[in-house]
């Protein structure tokens, strides 16, 4: 049985297309903090930057959905990971899931920041 997106396991895989070549998700991690959004996760890509640098933290985003920068199948993504289309999954760079939101929170911007204090514990805050 797959664990999907369970925060503490490892990443899922899916074949995706990025920058016109054929990768795996898996192929993404190793190097910095990875957050891949559903289908409608514009806003997290758009809050990444900001929230890394307040951090100060490389973190890189993604959306996964047919016209997203990983190319895959309507809902491919959302049903791998566990995530609705608005959602997102933080992956820590060894490709465990350190964090996971189904969908967007009204907060978004603040939340992804006080996730990435949390999980780099630079922040006594307790994030849900």
């Amino acid at each position: 049985m797959s664990l999907g997106g369970t925060i503490g396991s490892r990443a899922p895989h899916i074949w995706v297309k990025h920058k016109d070549r054929r990768i795996s998700t898996l192929d993404l991690f190793g190097k910095r903090f990875v957050l891949i959004a559903g289908e409608y996760g514009d806003e997290w890509c758009n809050a990444a930057p900001k929230a890394a640098s307040l951090v100060g933290v490389k973190l890189e985003a993604y959306r996964a959905s047919p016209a997203g920068e990983l190319v895959c199948a309507k809902g491919e993504w959302e049903s791998a990971s566990w995530i609705s289309g608005g959602g997102a999954i933080l992956i820590r760079p060894d490709g465990f899931i350190a964090w996971r939101m189904w969908d967007k929170p009204d907060d978004l911007q603040q939340k992804l920041t006080a996730v990435l204090k949390r999980v780099l514990c630079r922040d006594d805050q307790i994030v849900s």
